[in-house]
């Protein structure tokens, strides 16, 4: 899908989680009345929808044309850092961003465009801020326009490197958001490593490091990022295809299918990955917040028809048929991973014991051609008539 579609597609998705509008005033229509936001601490993204529809001018313009309609929000940071703001996302594409120490007080910083010259009208602002510094933000519209906004607001400590060899340590369920505003590139992947699209292993990139506890699989998400993402885990900085462990592109799990997301990576303890968070790299960049999160996921035996598999418990969900069940590891069934040997093959549809409904079960995928109801299973051979006895004959003496 091309880019400005998709952002199109997203602009009304986030139109139609907004109440009709009305030709009301905001109540953080003037800079006194201003909204407060407030974020807890660095690495954590606050969100604000907000609408110039029905606001009236407390300035002239700040550093765009003609951006005299305008909101106000009050921050106040919990702590130093460089303090990110930005509007993208935002359905008011052509948007003002200022920041000012108060009501009437010195202006601070300002932007019109994060990219004027390549159409990305969305304004950011960097701002290094001291714990306790309280500031005014002013969001507006060149030309007078109104319509629905996004606020993003994130910190990262002073000395933050956005650089492979610098990567920041992360570790697992540990919700870490920052912004790719101020990255550059390290290196771009090689095309076929992540992703059917041109150049997707391109763009400004933020790494991570992480080494797990555990050899286990991870599920690995910026699902809730504000920007088209492409995520991958490397084994080192070199950027070669035999650093890639995995990648992703987009990923329908995500609501608008323009994030990443890796269900389950398998990842071995003791060993220090590179995560790579980059923008795709359309013109122009793809760039904003992003929150990353990296979960281990438990395993479990997953029996399913004629077999059974060592599998993370959120992947052995339902199938036709037959089900998906998880047995705990001490579980009696074949031993997981062999596909050719049936796991409680009687007990078909893995509810209630062996029953006669197990038949039933069996002959249903026999009959639509499943490969569960052949010995294996699980994308197995077809099942065939003798697959029928060997599933009747150990039914009947009660067996798997």
């Amino acid at each position: 899908m091309d880019v400005r579609q998709a952002r199109a597609i997203l602009g009304v998705g986030v139109l139609m989680c907004v109440p009709a509008a009305t030709s009301a005033q905001p109540p953080n229509n003037t800079c006194p009345s201003a909204q407060a936001v407030s974020v807890p601490g660095l690495y954590t993204a606050v969100r604000v929808t907000g609408t110039t529809i029905g606001a009236t001018a407390d300035l002239a313009q700040s550093c765009g044309l003609g951006d005299s309609l305008d909101v106000w929000y009050s921050f106040t940071a919990p702590t130093s850092g460089l303090w990110y703001f930005d509007t993208i996302t935002s359905i008011l594409f052509d948007t003002t961003l200022a920041i000012y120490s108060s009501c009437g007080g010195a202006q601070l910083a300002c932007n019109d465009d994060i990219d004027g010259a390549n159409s990305n009208f969305w304004s950011a602002i960097v701002l290094t801020m001291s714990a306790g510094q309280s500031v005014r933000i002013r969001v507006s519209a060149n030309t007078g326009d109104s319509d629905v906004f996004q606020l993003n607001i994130v910190g990262l400590p002073n000395n933050a490197s956005n650089s492979c060899t610098g990567a920041d340590t992360i570790i697992a369920n540990q919700a870490r958001s920052g912004s790719t505003l101020l990255a550059t590139t390290d290196f771009v992947l090689p095309a076929a490593s992540c992703g059917i699209h041109p150049g997707s292993g391109g763009g400004r990139d933020v790494f991570y490091a992480f080494t797990p506890t555990a050899t286990q699989p991870y599920r690995i998400t910026l699902c809730g990022s504000d920007f088209d993402t492409v995520l991958a885990v490397l084994t080192d900085c070199s950027g070669s295809a035999s650093s890639v462990v995995a990648c992703n592109d987009d990923s329908t799990v995500c609501s608008d299918g323009l994030k990443s997301y890796l269900a389950g990576v398998p990842l071995t303890a003791g060993i220090r990955y590179l995560i790579r968070i980059a923008g795709f790299d359309y013109v122009p960049p793809d760039l904003g917040t992003y929150t990353l999160i990296i979960t281990p996921l438990t395993m479990a035996v997953c029996c399913r028809g004629a077999t059974c598999s060592l599998l993370p418990v959120n992947l052995c969900g339902p199938v036709p048929g037959s089900g998906g069940t998880v047995f705990g590891l001490g579980a009696a069934c074949n031993a997981p991973g062999v596909p050719n040997t049936p796991c409680c093959f009687a007990n078909y549809n893995k509810v209630s014991g062996i029953t006669v409904q197990d038949i039933f079960d069996y002959l249903s995928d026999w009959f639509a051609g499943s490969s569960l109801a052949s010995v294996g299973g699980n994308g197995g051979t077809s099942p065939t008539v003798q697959h029928i006895f060997d599933f009747l004959a150990v039914w009947f003496v009660g067996g798997c």
